[in-house]
């Protein structure tokens, strides 16, 4: 009989990372469950990091049909009955292989609010959570006609970002139109 394995889904993209790697993976080796690892970065994992676990899988995160594909064949190889994603960028990856292998836990439905943010503020709204106001940016009119309503200070940032990476906070129309200048060419990746 196989051993009962949990695949976590990890990119080690620093310090902390790595620290919070090293105490889930304790914490479920000492529940006597394995361990199986996908990652896009091995070559940032250090040996210790490798000997603690039964696998590490190398594929391509951000290449969703073949993360799944990958995700999909450790599934039948191992007892893998819980699929963990590490980082909020993996959380929908996660949620779309545990409903491909029927695994227990968040399923697409509920995973896509965690990196689309214009989803996940009409569900909270829906759900009666307070909620700023936004807009989507597609042009340099709809967001003066957002700050009419608003007012400066207003952000501006990705809709599926993380952290503050490519957030702008803006406090004049002068500010705006620098910003706009630089975001104008993908404005469909932000929400102010």
């Amino acid at each position: 009989m196989k051993k009962k394995t949990v695949l976590l889904i990890y990119r080690n993209h620093g310090f902390m990372y790595k620290r919070n790697y090293m105490t889930f993976v304790n914490s479920v080796k000492k529940l006597g469950i394995g361990v199986i690892v996908l990652t896009d970065c091995i070559e940032k994992m250090d040996d210790h990091e490798i000997e603690m676990v039964e696998h590490v899988h190398e594929c391509m995160l951000s290449d969703i049909a073949e993360a799944r594909k990958v995700i999909t064949k450790v599934v039948k190889d191992f007892d893998v009955f819980r699929i963990f994603a590490f980082t909020e960028w993996d959380v929908y990856l996660a949620s779309l292989c545990r409903a491909d292998n029927n695994i227990y836990g968040m399923k697409p439905e509920e995973g896509i609010y965690f990196r689309d943010k214009y989803s996940m503020h009409v569900k909270a709204s829906e759900i009666g959570v307070k909620i700023p106001e936004f807009c989507n940016p597609y042009t340099l009119d709809e967001i003066k006609r957002f700050v009419s309503n608003v007012e400066f200070p207003i952000i501006i940032k990705p809709y599926d970002g993380a952290g503050s990476v490519n957030t702008y906070p803006i406090y004049s129309e002068n500010e705006l139109v620098k910003v706009w200048n630089l975001i104008c060419n993908d404005r469909r990746k932000y929400k102010s």
